[in-house]
């Protein structure tokens, strides 16, 4: 029997838990398992996995195959960086010294993602409507862009008057194509008839 550690998937509808386990590679995904291994929750953020390295190490010293995603999980724990110290010859202290600092790394890596960077925008000074009369008594207001205003306005009705017209000459001339087209087609067949008459006499 090949042995695999991989995850089993339960729970509901878009709401996934897996079990990790250690099962017959030739069982379905959902089959009976030879051991319970731990668990990983994807939807809880605080307390997300829960892994027996003991029985991980065992399985695997025995010929068991991790999957991808079990290799994901024994990342996440901090299981394959122990595993890579111990295979070098590392002590069992300096192994917890490096576990400890690569568990600071990751939770100070886990909290600079969650800051979200504040943007201040520029705040526009707004004139209050004294200060504003003050300035048109005082000649400090600039009224030529209110002129320009008004002066594009009459130019955009214009425009628009002329594309009306333009929109209606079009419509009267396809008015008088469709009926000139009619006459036409009524003429032909008094025509055809008339040649019939006068082929029967």
């Amino acid at each position: 029997m090949a042995v695999r550690i991989r995850m089993k998937r339960l729970g509901r509808r878009k709401r996934p838990f897996y079990r990790l386990v250690a099962i017959d590679s030739k069982v379905r995904r959902e089959g009976t398992e030879v051991e319970r291994l731990g668990w990983y929750d994807p939807l809880n953020k605080d307390n997300h996995f829960s892994v027996n390295e003991d029985r991980i190490k065992h399985w695997l010293g025995i010929g068991a195959k991790a999957s991808h995603a079990a290799k994901g999980l024994f990342k996440k724990a901090g299981l394959s960086y122990k595993w890579h110290l111990e295979k070098n010859g590392a002590s069992e202290e300096e192994v917890a010294k490096l576990l400890e600092e690569w568990q600071n790394r990751k939770s100070l890596k886990a909290e600079k993602s969650k800051e979200i960077p504040v943007i201040e925008e520029p705040v526009e000074e707004v004139e209050t409507e004294e200060e504003v009369e003050v300035a048109a008594e005082s000649g400090d207001v600039d009224e030529s862009p209110v002129e320009a205003e008004s002066v594009e306005e009459p130019v955009e009705e214009k425009a628009e008057e002329t594309s009306n017209e333009e929109v209606v000459e079009a419509e009267a001339k396809t008015e008088e194509v469709k009926e000139s087209s009619e006459e036409t087609t009524k003429e032909e067949p008094e025509a055809e008839k008339e040649s019939a008459s006068e082929e029967s006499k």
